[in-house]
């Protein structure tokens, strides 16, 4: 996989300006705020996921008080 040039990488923190602390894979955390960047961003964003389809029709009625008990 061709590398491409990389960024620099920031002494402060983007958020709040606070310091930053190295973690694994060359990512950085912010010490004060949390804020997280990574050294190695994805090329595009994850696609989301398609909502969970239906296993049938609906059941209709009132539902019981504690279906576990029956």
């Amino acid at each position: 996989m061709p590398a491409g040039p990389k960024r620099p990488m920031p002494r402060q923190c983007p958020r709040c300006a606070g310091p930053l602390y190295p973690g694994y894979d060359d990512d950085l955390s912010c010490l004060f705020c949390g804020e997280y960047l990574f050294a190695n961003l994805p090329e595009r964003p994850a696609a989301p996921a398609p909502p969970p389809a239906q296993p049938g029709p609906r059941k209709r009625g009132r539902p019981r008080k504690n279906p576990a008990a029956a």
